[in-house]
């Protein structure tokens, strides 16, 4: 089975992992499709091949997760250091050689809300949009960026880790994610305490490119 998970589909009809498919010259017989929902879909694509491989009667059945994404707007503009391009790809089996997939431990919280196309995407931003009217409803900046905070408090609920990855739109957005957290998980944090937090809890996670 092969997933493709991605928020910037380039065609309405025809998934991204048709395309996929027939790149790697996967066999005929290998189910696949897209999965499209910012940020959330690699991990929904995880889950879904886990549960996939598990049900699978042939007990050397593979998964692969392809996630991709690419930025259609914003060249030039001050939202610029926030977008780009990259894909991942993870192969799962029931044999897993380099890490093991522990189930239980995923926190839910769902809220609709717009996306956010910063002011000044104009066109470019608009031919990939098929309902253009549909910008009027986008978020100003900073309720944007309440609601992404909102949503990490609330999903990580009355769970506890030894350490915390997050995966934000710009570098300063992880440690008002720590900060925002529910105080029953991670006691009233103040600026000092916060700095000693993030070094223990997450700081290990950032990468230098």
């Amino acid at each position: 089975m092969l997933i493709v998970a991605t928020e910037s589909a380039v065609d309405q009809e025809k998934p991204v992992s048709s395309w996929v498919h027939r790149f790697l010259g996967l066999a005929p017989n290998c189910r696949n499709f897209e999965v499209k929902h910012a940020c959330y879909a690699g991990t929904a694509a995880v889950q879904m091949a886990v549960s996939w491989l598990e049900a699978e009667a042939n007990p050397q059945a593979k998964a692969l997760v392809v996630s991709a994404d690419h930025a259609l707007i914003g060249l030039h503009g001050v939202q610029e250091p926030v977008l780009g391009a990259g894909a991942a790809a993870i192969l799962l089996s029931r044999e897993p050689a380099m890490l093991a997939y522990e189930r239980g431990w995923n926190g839910i919280y769902s809220h609709e809300s717009g996306g956010y196309i910063p002011s000044g995407a104009g066109s470019r931003g608009r031919r990939w949009r098929r309902k253009p009217d549909f910008l009027s409803s986008i978020p100003p900046r900073k309720r944007s960026r309440r609601m992404q905070l909102e949503s990490a408090a609330k999903s990580i609920s009355d769970r506890f880790f030894a350490a915390n990855i997050y995966h934000v739109p710009f570098g300063g957005m992880a440690e008002r994610a720590h900060c925002a957290l529910p105080a029953h998980v991670s006691g009233s944090i103040g600026p000092t305490r916060a700095r000693t937090s993030r070094a223990n809890r997450w700081r290990r996670s950032l990468t230098t490119v």
